[in-house]
């Protein structure tokens, strides 16, 4: 028996109980449902429970969306839920961030990633890590996703950097370098990185600019080292 037969019986047989008039249950069969496969069915569930709904409801549906590959929907319900006065926890942030990761939507997950280091209100897992790690490498940002995580913040932004580096992807450099400040300004390497990055696309002035705050601020980068012509 298929998996959505076995749905439709599960549930016929939660109403016939009347099961269905337990929060606990819904948010069960909303998992179950989008586990199988059927989210239309799991969405049934959802809008049916309307004020019964909590945070549980919530993770499960938006999860559910988002191992399906409808990352979309699966924003648009985490807005839903931010916007009705919602506060996401862990598991929220971490059902959303993976619908992004296999959705291709690297933009609105690393936004969130943001959010959620900006507001500290949840502690950061390597789970969280291992979404956005899951999206850069999705990207084409990270050849090598297992070496992230366990990483940390510092790593994150290093990452972004040099695959945007690799990438001539400006945009999402600057993004990553406003997020990061505090810790990119500290790190000559990836200013140099940076910097680069700006004289690739044109943007000379930026590219000058960027140096000579490495001069004010007396950041010097450590030189790379070729054993066939010593350092570089």
């Amino acid at each position: 028996m298929v998996a959505s037969e076995l749905c439709m019986q599960l549930h016929c047989h939660t109403k016939k109980t009347g099961l269905t008039n337990y929060r606990s249950i819904q948010n069960s069969l909303i998992s179950t449902y989008s586990k199988c496969g059927n989210v239309e069915l799991a969405n049934n569930v959802f809008e049916r429970m309307a004020s019964l709904r909590d945070i549980v409801s919530w993770n499960a549906i938006i999860n559910g969306y988002g191992i399906n590959g409808h990352g979309e929907t699966a924003l648009s319900l985490f807005y839903e839920f931010r916007k009705s006065g919602g506060i996401p926890d862990s598991a929220t942030y971490l059902s959303i961030l993976s619908a992004c990761s296999h959705s291709g939507l690297a933009s609105d997950g690393l936004l969130i990633f943001s959010q959620i280091i900006e507001e500290n209100r949840i502690k950061v897992s390597a789970e969280h890590y291992g979404c956005i790690a899951d999206l850069l490498a999705r990207a084409g940002y990270m050849p090598d996703v297992s070496s992230f995580l366990n990483g940390d913040g510092k790593t994150l932004w290093k990452a972004i950097l040099n695959g945007c580096a690799r990438n001539s992807d400006l945009k999402l450099a600057e993004f990553a370098a406003r997020k990061f400040h505090e810790q990119i300004k500290k790190d000559p390497g990836q200013l140099v990185l940076l910097s680069n990055l700006y004289a690739s696309v044109g943007r000379f002035k930026d590219a000058e600019a960027l140096r000579l705050s490495m001069d004010t601020d007396k950041l010097i980068k450590a030189p790379g080292f070729s054993i066939l012509t010593g350092n570089l």
